[in-house]
């Protein structure tokens, strides 16, 4: 049986020539960067596991401490939604200033094909939520402004 330090760096290299790029790793840490050079996935594969972890930071969490507090309450409940986060769930950062998606697969139980497809999935499903989220945080503020919505 392959190791699972093993089997990802060859999923990592068998990804990489799909996409056309070179994929290192630093402390089992693999980072792909869109076109804008934004973070689009980070994988790892923690120390003495075997279950690979896919994550990144979706948007800032709002500055205000009641904001922030009900904006966390609003997005984890969300954790329940299987049909909205296919799998993945949100966290906040240590500090509370970032909201995160997750998701974790067995790397053992994965193929070249199932990586590339587990990768790729994720970055849609991320790319979708921070463009909702982004438009849904713009409703608010509208929504919220002192002239009904006009903002000058």
């Amino acid at each position: 049986m392959i190791e699972p330090y093993e089997q990802f760096k060859e999923f990592l290299k068998n990804f990489g020539e799909h996409i056309g790029h070179d994929l290192t790793t630093e402390d089992n840490i693999c980072a792909l960067a869109d076109e804008n050079d934004e973070t689009a996935v980070i994988i790892e594969l923690p120390e003495n596991s075997d279950l690979l972890l896919l994550h990144r930071m979706l948007t800032p969490m709002p500055t205000d401490p009641e904001l922030q507090a009900a904006r966390a309450m609003q997005l984890l409940s969300l954790n329940g939604a299987p049909d909205k986060l296919k799998g993945a769930w949100f966290y906040t950062d240590q500090d509370g200033m970032g909201l995160h998606l997750m998701t974790s697969h067995p790397v053992g139980s994965l193929t070249h094909e199932t990586f590339k497809n587990l990768v790729l999935g994720y970055i849609e499903l991320a790319n979708t939520l921070t463009r909702e989220l982004k438009e849904e945080e713009q409703e608010l503020v509208y929504d919220s402004s002192p002239a009904g919505g006009i903002v000058l």
